[in-house]
């Protein structure tokens, strides 16, 4: 059986093979609830405003599409971020019960120089949040091919 270190070897050695993959932002939505940390939370909160829409308002898992409605209608109603609203999200990330692992991942654009698209995915363990990833990446080489 293989330990944690060389399993993390054979990763690094199967991503290198492909190239078309990289891990830009990991957040365990566990500790990110517990800490409340003012500024990881506006971090956050401006990544589910301004980037991860698609991803997880049509997430396969129903608790996770339910945490990015709330969360979205708060920061709506509340405009200005602050410790009470952050509070809120913290709330939000436990009652729908969204603690996993949230991934950012970028993949090359065909035919477009240094461009790449990101992609956010939630699993509840981060091998399976990773293996997510490297499908979409993956999936973008085959339909070039």
């Amino acid at each position: 059986m293989k330990t944690d270190r060389e399993n993390n070897i054979a990763l690094a050695q199967q991503i290198a093979e492909h190239g078309n993959c990289r891990v830009n932002r990991i957040i365990h939505l566990a500790t990110l609830a517990a800490s409340c940390n003012e500024e990881i939370m506006e971090d956050f909160c401006n990544c589910i405003v301004y980037h991860i829409p698609n991803d997880l308002a049509e997430h396969r898992l129903p608790y996770v599409r339910e945490f990015y409605e709330q969360v979205s209608q708060l920061i709506a109603e509340v405009g200005m971020m602050d410790s009470d609203a952050y509070q809120q999200v913290s709330e939000i990330l436990l009652e729908t019960g969204t603690c996993g692992y949230l991934l950012e991942a970028a993949r090359p654009m065909k035919d477009s120089w240094g461009c790449n698209q990101i992609g956010y995915f939630y699993a509840e363990t981060y091998a399976a949040v990773l293996e997510e990833a490297r499908g979409w990446a993956e999936s973008e080489v085959e339909a070039e091919e």
